[in-house]
């Protein structure tokens, strides 16, 4: 063999080596990068490069960008899988999560080939209360709404309603109840406890002549059909009034009770039960009697006074409530008879409840 071969034998030998230690040594780089990518992406993640063989290209899964730094060059995660950053200059893209409510999508920016930060976006943020979509999901001010007792007054933390319940924890106390004087409860939250229960038939009125209306604490009670057994052109359900009234702006009048001369008549009565103490009540009345109508009072179905005439005049009356608790009480327009056309109205004003 010449010397020529010898050397040309000693160079593929040589060479030979030389690959197979290139091969063993990247094979070694691709076992230590698919190790270090699956201590970085967790278990379920493949990791071995980008590419296969040839040009074939592997879609790496990912969760955010740090799982993509195992990659050779620059790469983010982009709906969970790792892609290329490189861009061309100057080009600009959305960014950020979502356009619903507080948040706004910002722009990002292609400089030198690479995503720069994304700018000016707005991301969700915890709900507060500020009528505006904090957390970006379509809704306002969303559970913060407080009312724990379901009596459509909320709590003083809540966020909107009235904001003036002084014991969420309990239906029967709010601004929308009656002073129960039997106990030792603020029950109307006004920050008094045992005041005097008074009604004097003012409230928020919207529909003057019509006692449904009465914006009040006492829950009353009057015929709700317009017309008894008195006619089609009577009524004896009580009204609201500006024309009869103890003191200030408005007063109550009963309907009209009419006999239809066989017997039978409607009586026009208005009434309530609630918790008072035991003591003396008073209230106003002005009542003129025509054709035997009587106006009379009762306290848990019997009769206390026969309320009379007044010839036109205002006048109190007194009397007292012998035990503490829940009682009815109700005014009745009623036994009138001979006249089916009799005017005769009876007006109450100014209850002052034990």
């Amino acid at each position: 063999m010449s010397l020529e071969h010898k050397v040309t034998e000693n160079r593929i030998g040589l060479l030979s080596k030389i690959g197979s230690y290139f091969r063993k040594s990247l094979a070694s780089k691709i076992i230590s990068y698919s190790l270090a990518g699956s201590l970085a992406l967790g278990a379920g993640y493949s990791l071995l490069n980008n590419y296969g063989c040839g040009d074939e290209k592997i879609d790496i899964k990912c969760q955010k960008d740090s799982d993509c730094d195992a990659l050779s060059g620059n790469y983010e995660c982009i709906s969970g899988i790792c892609e290329s950053k490189l861009c061309n200059e100057g080009e600009t893209e959305l960014c950020g999560t979502t356009n619903v409510g507080e948040c706004k999508y910002g722009t990002k920016t292609c400089i030198n080939n690479k995503w720069g930060d994304c700018i000016d976006a707005i991301n969700s943020t915890s709900e507060i209360c500020d009528e505006k979509d904090n957390n970006c999901d379509g809704n306002i001010d969303e559970g913060l709404y407080v009312d724990n007792d379901n009596d459509n007054y909320s709590a003083y933390s809540s966020c909107g309603g009235s904001k003036n319940d002084c014991n969420d924890s309990n239906p029967n106390i709010s601004p929308g109840q009656y002073e129960r004087r039997n106990n030792s409860t603020d029950d109307n939250c006004d920050g008094n406890i045992n005041e005097l229960l008074i009604e004097d038939f003012e409230g928020n009125i919207t529909n003057l002549g019509d006692f449904a209306s009465l914006n009040s604490k006492i829950p009353w009670v009057t015929p709700t059909n317009p017309n008894g057994w008195c006619g089609s052109f009577e009524s004896r359900a009580w009204e609201l009034t500006e024309f009869y009234k103890f003191s200030g702006t408005y007063g109550a009048e009963s309907g009209r009770c009419l006999d239809d001369d066989n017997g039978w008549y409607a009586p026009s009565c208005i009434g309530t039960t609630i918790e008072t103490t035991n003591g003396q009540m008073s209230f106003y009345h002005r009542f003129i009697q025509t054709y035997f109508c009587d106006f009379s009072f009762y306290i848990d179905g019997n009769r206390i006074a026969f309320l009379n005439d007044t010839g036109g005049n205002w006048q109190q009356f007194i009397t007292n409530v012998s035990t503490p608790g829940q009682h009815s009480f109700e005014w009745c327009l009623e036994d009138c008879g001979f006249n089916p056309w009799d005017e005769g109205r009876a007006r109450l004003d100014y209850i002052i409840f034990p």
